[in-house]
């Protein structure tokens, strides 16, 4: 079992005793949720995604689907609370490391993505005037067709 693994077992004790932002907190490297595989290497989201479908991979049946129900839930939360465009791209970065798994691995959960795509969009118009009011616009342009062309080429979803 992998440092992943193991963290991810305990974000999944902690979903399953009602605390909803468990998946969420982990995701996004947040206090204890940090998962650093060096001291001072940063959250690293690769080990994180890894370790939650090796954790998936050993449970039951009626466990998977809370788990899966617990990453989309957490994933959600990361789109929902992403404010700025630093954090806008930190979430691009999660879900396309997510993304990126699942077509690697055939034998594991698969997120509603269209759901995540969604929302991520609607989150986009939303914040865009606070995006330009702290960026020059030409830069912020820049940066969502950037992650817009990797979404698409990698994975057929457009954010924009």
């Amino acid at each position: 079992m992998g440092t992943g693994c193991r963290y991810a077992q305990i974000i999944h004790r902690e979903y399953e005793s009602g605390n909803h932002m468990a998946y969420y907190a982990f995701l996004w490297g947040i206090g204890r949720c940090k998962l650093e595989l060096k001291e001072g290497s940063g959250h690293n989201i690769q080990e994180v995604i890894e370790g939650i479908h090796e954790y998936y991979g050993s449970r039951g049946k009626a466990e998977k689907r809370e788990i899966a129900g617990g990453i989309q839930e957490g994933l959600e939360k990361c789109v929902e609370l992403a404010f700025s465009l630093e954090d806008t791209d930190r979430v691009i970065g999660i879900i396309a490391c997510e993304l990126q798994y699942e077509k690697n691995h055939r034998r594991t959960f698969r997120i509603e993505a269209d759901e995540l795509m969604e929302g991520l969009r609607r989150k986009i118009r939303e914040n865009y005037p606070s995006f330009i009011a702290e960026k020059e616009p030409a830069y912020v342009d820049s940066v969502l067709q950037d992650r817009n062309r990797f979404l698409s080429s990698r994975f057929g979803y457009s954010i924009l």
